[in-house]
């Protein structure tokens, strides 16, 4: 097994996630190729604030966002939380939701698929906790796990699952059989203390053609098989945070990354060419996009807009720095309590390093794959209280 450093391309275990302020995890883009024998499997703290606590009881960031609040309702998260724990009469345990993964599923919609199908409560994803792995017989068990928000709701007893208790978090690891479940809990609380208000999952277009072998605009270049597959795959993976806008940069290969998750979640797609790399003037090499080109659709937004995003955006270019203006086209698109922007390799880390100067985010070893997404946690105030990376959304078996 390789031994893992929680940096680059590899999954972070939960041991040396930092659950501080500053906290990054990550799931790498070949998990299988990480452990010997794995069992994968995904799972979740379960929160919600007592009753009572907060604007709304049990509605808080993406829940909140769910259930039709607007986005300026938002209230931080805190520490000050009930948590699920779930008694499976087949093991006379007490334990955190989890289950394995089955054939084609990407973690984050294994996690949310197995919350449903023990709980029957819908759950909004937040924070990446990493992993933990112990021997099962031959095999590596390796479960990935999230803090995940509900609703207020009803559980009904199932063939799984014969009772859920919400308690707190002292509660939950009196009650847990697991030290690992107490481990979980442990980091679940300590991140739920930093008061996340926000969260931007900030993708990178999936795979495209070529531009070497592209002779026609480049912001046309459209996405390979393989791109279309991940662009689907994207929708699983993304959708059980609830997001509730999804905004991109104007090339072809952003919009129909874009595309299927906005269709999925019945929202109108926005597009604004300030997001995409052309708006810094130096595009990443093979990613590039000329500063000033505009989209075939004439500037059009992909919303049927007149395109009035696009015009701000390139106006933003020529009267302050690119970052800049890519910065400040980041801040429209994300006003939400949960937001998906898709853009380019090189506008991507630009912005991700400016939000953690200063914070304790580490960014020395980003990585930026295409079709990988990095999940931003912020507070009240936009600052940056820590980042998740997603590196691919394609099955993990």
């Amino acid at each position: 097994m390789i031994t893992h450093t929680g940096t680059g391309d590899l999954s972070t275990s939960l041991s040396l996630s930092v659950h501080d302020r500053g906290h990054v995890a990550r799931i790498g883009s070949r998990p299988a190729q990480e452990f010997a024998r794995p069992t994968f499997a995904a799972g979740a703290v379960l929160w919600r604030r007592p009753s009572g606590a907060g604007v709304t009881a049990g509605q808080d960031g993406a829940a909140r966002a769910a259930a039709g609040a607007r986005a300026g309702d938002a209230v931080p998260e805190s520490a000050d939380v009930l948590v699920a724990m779930v008694h499976r009469p087949r093991y006379d345990d007490w334990s955190l939701p989890k289950g394995k993964v089955d054939p084609g599923e990407n973690l984050p919609a294994t996690a949310v698929r197995e919350i449903v199908e023990e709980t029957g409560l819908t759950p909004s994803l937040g924070w990446l906790l990493g992993y933990v792995h112990y021997p099962v017989g031959s095999r590596t068990k390796v479960v990935y796990y999230w803090t995940a928000e509900v609703p207020d709701g009803s559980f009904v007893p199932n063939d799984e699952v014969d009772e859920l208790r919400w308690v707190t978090p002292a509660e939950a690891r009196g009650l847990a059989t697991y030290e690992a479940d107490r481990t979980v809990i442990d980091a679940a609380e300590r991140v739920l203390s930093l008061g996340c208000a926000r969260r931007v999952l900030y993708v990178r277009h999936a795979k495209a053609h070529d531009r070497q072998g592209w002779g026609g605009n480049d912001d046309l270049r459209p996405l390979t098989k393989k791109g279309r597959r991940q662009a689907e795959m994207l929708v699983s993976e993304l959708e059980g945070y609830r997001p509730t806008t999804v905004s991109t940069a104007q090339p072809d290969r952003c919009v129909h990354t874009a595309t299927p998750l906005a269709q999925d979640l019945g929202v109108t797609l926005r597009t604004d060419r300030a997001l995409g790399d052309a708006v810094l003037g130096d595009a990443a090499p093979g990613d590039a996009t000329a500063a000033g080109r505009t989209h075939a659709t004439g500037g059009a937004g992909s919303d049927g807009s007149d395109g009035s995003d696009a015009a701000s955006g390139a106006a933003g270019a020529g009267d302050a720095t690119g970052g800049d203006a890519a910065a400040a086209a980041f801040a429209r698109a994300t006003t939400a309590p949960v937001s998906v922007v898709v853009s380019q390799g090189a506008v991507i880390p630009e912005l991700i390093s400016r939000f953690a100067a200063g914070t304790g985010v580490e960014t020395d070893d980003m990585r930026v794959k295409k079709s990988s997404t990095w999940v931003l946690h912020f507070d009240r105030d936009g600052g940056l209280l820590g980042a998740d990376y997603l590196a691919s959304p394609l099955p993990v078996k």
